[in-house]
Order: C-alpha cells, then sequence, then structure tokens
C-alpha cells in the first residue's frame, strides 16, 4: 500500500503553518516537520495537527534540514512543501492518483506565486494573482534507500535522479506559492537571507553557472546592481566552460538571460548579442533570450 508523507521544514512560521496543514488534510498518511529554532507557536501547531515534530539545529544549510525530514518520515513516497506554499483545489486527488499508479520516480509539480496573500486560489491559478508562468518543481518522489536532497540553497535531488533510470513526470497537482508577496519577503528578510547563502554556495562551488545566475538576480532585487553585475559575470564564465566541455545544461536560459539584461542594462549592448549567439551556437534558445536579442540589435542600431 502507497503511504504519502510530507515533509517540512519550519522556523517560526506560526502564521503560515496552519494553512499549509489544512490544504493536505486527507491527502497524505503522515507529516514530519523539521522545526530549527521557532519561538513562536509552530512546534504548538503542528503538534495538534497530529505531525511528528523534529528539533533541529539550523546549520545554513537547507539540504540538511530536508535530509534529517526525509529520514525521519515512513512513507515509500515524499512530498515537499514549504510552509508558505498550500496544495490548490483538487491537487490532492491528482497527487493520490499519480501515486496509485507509480509510473514515476520523481514528480515535477507547477508552482504559482501569488502576489497577494489575500487572492483566492482561482485568482492565483487563472493569472490574475500570479507573477509569470508557473515553475515545474521536483517536490513528489518515490523514495528509495539513496534519496538525499544535495546543496545548501536552492537544494535539489540531482545526484539521486542521475542514479540509474529514473523516470521523471509531470503531475499536475499545483502549489500555491504565497512566500513571493512583497510583504511576506520584507517582513522575513527573504532577500538578505538568500543572499548570504547562495554567497556562501557560489564560494563552495565557483564553477556552478546557476548558483551565480540566482545570485545575480537575488542582488537585483535587493537593490545592489554592482553586485548583481559581478555574479552574473562569473555565471557567464562558469557556463562558457560548461558549453567548452559540450555540457549543455538544461539551466543555461536563464544564465544567458541574466547575462544579457543585465549586460544591456549596462549600455554593453554588443556584449549581450555576442554572448547570445555564442548560446545559440549551443543549441540554447528561450522566448527570453530572443527578447533580448532583439532588444539589443535595437539598441545598436539606435546608437
Amino acid at each position: 500500500m502507497n503511504r504519502l508523507s510530507l515533509c517540512v521544514i519550519a522556523k517560526d512560521e506560526a502564521s503560515m503553518l496552519p494553512g499549509l496543514l489544512s490544504s493536505v488534510r486527507g491527502v497524505v498518511d503522515e507529516v514530519v516537520v523539521v522545526d530549527t529554532g521557532s519561538t513562536d507557536a509552530t512546534r504548538q501547531i503542528a503538534v495538534e495537527a497530529g505531525a511528528t515534530v523534529v528539533d533541529h539545529p539550523w546549520k545554513d544549510d537547507f539540504s540538511d534540514a530536508r535530509n534529517r525530514a526525509l529520514k525521519e518520515s515512513t512513507g515509500n513516497w515524499i512530498l515537499v512543501l514549504d510552509c508558505d506554499e498550500r496544495l490548490a483545489p483538487g491537487a490532492g486527488r491528482v497527487l493520490r492518483e499519480a501515486i496509485e499508479r507509480g509510473d514515476f520516480e520523481l514528480g515535477m509539480l507547477p508552482l504559482h506565486n501569488a502576489t497577494r496573500l489575500d487572492a483566492t486560489a482561482e485568482e492565483i491559478l487563472s493569472g490574475a494573482a500570479s507573477s509569470g508562468a508557473p515553475t515545474l518543481l521536483p517536490r513528489l518522489m518515490k523514495r528509495d534507500s539513496t534519496l538525499r536532497w544535495e546543496g545548501r540553497i536552492h537544494e535539489s535531488v540531482t545526484d539521486w535522479l542521475s542514479e540509474g533510470e529514473k523516470r521523471v513526470n509531470e503531475v499536475p497537482a499545483a502549489i500555491l506559492h504565497l512566500g513571493s508577496v512583497p510583504e511576506v519577503v520584507a517582513a522575513k528578510d527573504k532577500l538578505n537571507h538568500y543572499r548570504r547563502l547562495l554567497q556562501q554556495r557560489c564560494q563552495e562551488e565557483p564553477g556552478n553557472p546557476v548558483m551565480w545566475s540566482h545570485l545575480a538576480r537575488v542582488s537585483v532585487r535587493s537593490g545592489l546592481l554592482d553586485e548583481a553585475w559581478e555574479a552574473a559575470r562569473c555565471a557567464w564564465a562558469a557556463q562558457q566552460k560548461e558549453f567548452a566541455a559540450g555540457r549543455n545544461w538544461y539551466s543555461a536560459s536563464p544564465v544567458v538571460t541574466v547575462f544579457c539584461f543585465l549586460a544591456l542594462q549596462r549600455g554593453e549592448a554588443r556584449l549581450s548579442i555576442r554572448a547570445m549567439e555564442e548560446a545559440e551556437a549551443w543549441n540554447v534558445r528561450h522566448p527570453n533570450t530572443a527578447l533580448l536579442k532583439g532588444v539589443s540589435h535595437e539598441t545598436v542600431a539606435l546608437e
């Protein structure tokens, strides 16, 4: 019989946790909450909801906390959600049907970023109260002995996925994400927290273009444009090495996008064009890069 465990990490999430737990009621068979040092009612809320609560010291490492939750869970299927996320109406049925079919090891779920805390699920899913297109994220896994998260921030199961022949399916069980609403970001000082962890990971993995590109984006949102440009340059240099080695990462498009966007912002349209032409030679194509290429050529033409 399939058993679905929800794994959550939390710290001072008394305002957000009830909404998450309500959205998974009747869907999951078990909830494991790893508490990394709450001083509010987070633990009490989780316990009263029937969750298993595990105290675990925060080590500036999301993978460390996620792996502790994984260790404490008992299900043969693992669902990963954060406290500021909710399953959309109907998503639970889709999840249960997917694990009953069991024709995959990793399920990619669409995450919709809400723009208002008071938005309804319908408004978020329709795009009326969401920012951009939904992002597919690895949130549903069929457990085996090697399942493990890696990475201090923007943690992933890439290493696990690369072992053996694992199947990946899109599972249309929508996640509603409230954590990107501006007042939530400001209240939790998320940008500075994420920026610090990204700086650490980039130091640990200087050849990882994806992490540099994430740092560039967070720096832009923090208004630190010079820092963002340095991170984007590091991202592009690392990506060029990946191209030269014949490794055309699926994530090259965001790297190219942030580098060319910031090059344009700095008045370096020709550099932007050269970078996009190099990326295209490696078959990197995306609507964002096509738009930036057009803007870059128009900018040069008007000089």
